[in-house]
């Protein structure tokens, strides 16, 4: 090993850095403190908290040509079809790096120097936590970490991505500590309710009756009030949003939808999308299916986020935007439908003259368990419960 430490940093960091599993990595940095510097920032700069094909198995078809295959370094071998795109363990090290971060020098815990020294590393963080009865609640035991004034923040995170039930104080904490993000994907659900999963203590207020038998899942606005979104985020190149959406299904009817909770997330939307005008060179946004398009859920989105894209003037413009990219809210042209490409058709003609590439595409189905509103598929969202029903 004398031979690899007399080389130079950036050469040494050439060779690590080649091609090498991460576990391979983790080994080699406890050869000694010096490949310990040298590693670690490798293995935090990108940290992914989900199973290795999880990009290439969830994308939509319509996206091969702007989301190619990626190696990671933590891939394992096999197909992107197979079944090793549902990692079963995610959650569990979602929560264990949320951990990290928690205010307190305790000795089950990393000391705090050691903590912001790993916070300092992290430029790109994509976690999917889906829910799960085994995991400790993150309501109730999870969120408090993230209260604390002294946490480590991620100055250096410039592309974050969360899908699933992430509490609001996390989604905060992290776009609090730096105003340098550049990609930033929410896909954020409220915590599941359902008659085997009451709401907590202060969940229900005079607005909405949770005491219904199935609820739909609840987008959640974790930003909206929070702090300036415009001050919050002066560098956002690339937008991508998604919420579930409620439709016009028979078999839907009885499920209670929350539209306070939908009005919040598409006005956080408009306020996110206004944010981004100056510098987004790229804007995706998806209506989450629970069935198929138009509806109620539509018809909100309509009134509360469409015209933050479509507004005009001195303050509306949008020099950077080359792709607007839009999914589960337009059917395809068909014959038995009166208005086929309705939206396409509002916002192709606004900024198509502008060179920016404008697409219409479906959507995913959103599948929840009503018992306890749990997502179970959907969009890259959701254990897989059902399964050993089917086997």
């Amino acid at each position: 090993m004398s031979a690899l430490d007399s080389l130079a940093d950036e050469l040494r960091a050439h060779i690590c850095g080649f091609d090498h599993h991460h576990h391979d990595l983790t080994v080699l940095m406890r050869v000694n403190k010096s490949l310990r510097r040298l590693i670690e920032p490798m293995l935090y700069s990108q940290v992914e908290l989900h199973s290795p094909g999880y990009h290439e198995y969830y994308r939509y078809p319509s996206e091969l040509d702007i989301m190619p295959n990626e190696y990671r370094n933590y891939y394992s071998e096999g197909d992107p079809e197979d079944d090793h795109f549902h990692d079963p363990y995610a959650a569990e090290r979602a929560l264990s790096f949320m951990k990290l971060f928690e205010d307190s020098d305790g000795s089950g815990g990393h000391p705090r120097a050691r903590r912001e020294a790993l916070a300092e590393h992290v430029r790109f963080l994509c976690l999917d936590f889906h829910f799960d009865g085994t995991l400790v609640d993150l309501w109730a035991h999870s969120v408090k970490i993230f209260a604390a004034k002294s946490r480590a923040p991620l100055h250096n995170l410039r592309t974050l991505r969360l899908r699933g039930y992430v509490p609001k104080e996390f989604v905060q904490y992290l776009c609090q500590g730096t105003i340098g993000i550049t990609n930033l994907e929410l896909a954020v659900l409220d915590r599941p309710i359902g008659y085997d999963n009451p709401p907590l203590e202060g969940d229900e207020d005079d607005a909405e009756d949770f005491n219904t038998d199935a609820i739909a899942p609840r987008a959640l606005a974790a930003l909206l009030g929070a702090f300036d979104l415009a001050e919050q985020f002066p560098c956002l190149t690339r937008l991508r949003l998604c919420r579930p959406t409620e439709s016009t299904n028979d078999c839907a009817h009885d499920d209670y939808v929350s539209i306070v909770s939908d009005i919040a997330i598409l006005k956080e939307w408009a306020a996110l999308i206004r944010a981004a005008r100056r510098w987004s060179i790229s804007s995706l946004t998806n209506g989450y299916l629970i069935d198929y398009a138009y509806g109620p859920g539509y018809d909100r989105f309509v009134e509360y986020t469409l015209p933050a894209l479509l507004e005009d003037g001195a303050d509306a413009e949008w020099p950077r935007l080359k792709s607007v990219h839009l999914h589960g809210f337009d059917v395809p042209p068909q014959d038995d439908v009166d208005e086929p490409q309705r939206l396409l058709a509002v916002i192709g003609p606004r900024f198509e003259p502008l060179g920016v590439d404008v697409r219409s595409n479906l959507g995913r189905w959103m599948l929840y368990d009503y018992g306890d509103g749990v997502i179970q598929h959907g969009d890259g969202l959701g254990g897989r419960r059902w399964e050993d029903d089917d086997e």
